[in-house]
């Protein structure tokens, strides 16, 4: 197709010693262009990038760099292809995450950035919100469905983590798949796991993934104290109660509690609150 784009990227050595080269093309793949990062990040002699990825966005006709640095974690910038290479400049400030990201999944309308955390951009790579992020292990591979708008997100340690196309909402499978396992939707949006068969050589085998049935409670509970104040007959404010001396530690309260529910609990163990969200992946 003519709006098909092609990329490849070569790391060599570390730290001061790092070579690092993308070079892309586009159909049918005759000439090859660098894309590197803009005139004012290359000036600077404090931090060294490393590319990670490169891919084509045709909706707006440009091209996402993404790249890491020590110094200063995963960049990601946005160009406009010429037909002389990427511009200079990028078309708006690049954005910073300060974590090291496996690649980019660019989806119809929509960004993410996955690795040890999970981030996502509806208005192609401009502004990024953080999903969720992940202990001991890494998302390596991402896989989509337009049928259902479904998104899969496969760790290195099996997990399945599942998001809906345009939510900033995910939840958990309660299955674990082998290293040997690839997963797949097919036409009607349903989703299987497939491996080789060890009781017939040079033959597969698959199963069905039930979502519905495999789909676990998103719990997010606080382990802190939650106080609630009355602010009108329809509305409380909550407060999150902090110790002094763990002011500069994370704080629970997030954009994506929004559309969660909100439960108290009293019997004895129990966290002191939680929020729940049973909807999850529902597109609700």
């Amino acid at each position: 197709m003519q709006d098909d784009y092609i990329s490849l990227i070569s790391n060599k050595g570390d730290g001061k010693e790092l070579q690092t080269r993308c070079v892309y093309s586009g159909y049918p793949f005759k000439q090859w262009l660098v894309c590197k990062e803009s005139a004012v990040e290359l000036k600077r002699t404090d931090v060294t990038h490393q590319y990670l990825s490169f891919v084509y966005d045709r909706c707006q006709h440009t091209g996402l760099l993404l790249s890491h640095s020590e110094e200063e974690g995963a960049l990601l910038s946005v160009f406009t292809i010429q037909k002389d290479g990427l511009s200079n400049k990028t078309k708006s400030s690049s954005r910073r995450m300060l974590f090291r990201p496996n690649g980019i999944f660019l989806g119809d309308n929509h960004v993410i950035l996955y690795g040890a955390e999970v981030w996502s951009s509806s208005d192609r790579g401009f502004t990024f919100r953080q999903i969720f992020s992940l202990q001991g292990e890494v998302v390596t591979d991402v896989l989509s469905c337009n049928y259902n708008a479904m998104l899969v997100l496969l760790t290195d340690q099996g997990s399945i983590y599942l998001m809906k196309t345009g939510l900033e909402r995910f939840a958990r499978l309660n299955e674990t798949l082998n290293s040997k396992t690839f997963l797949l939707f097919d036409h009607m949006g349903i989703l299987m796991a497939v491996e080789l068969d060890s009781t017939k050589p040079s033959s597969l085998r698959y199963r069905i993934i039930s979502v519905n049935k495999l789909i676990q409670e998103h719990d997010i509970a606080f382990k802190r104290s939650i106080a609630l104040q009355y602010y009108t007959t329809e509305y409380v404010l909550l407060h999150e109660f902090v110790p002094d001396i763990e002011v500069s530690s994370s704080f629970r309260f997030h954009p994506h509690h929004v559309g969660k529910i909100f439960s108290l609990r009293r019997h004895p163990g129990a966290s002191p609150c939680s929020l729940k969200d049973r909807r999850a992946c529902a597109g609700k």
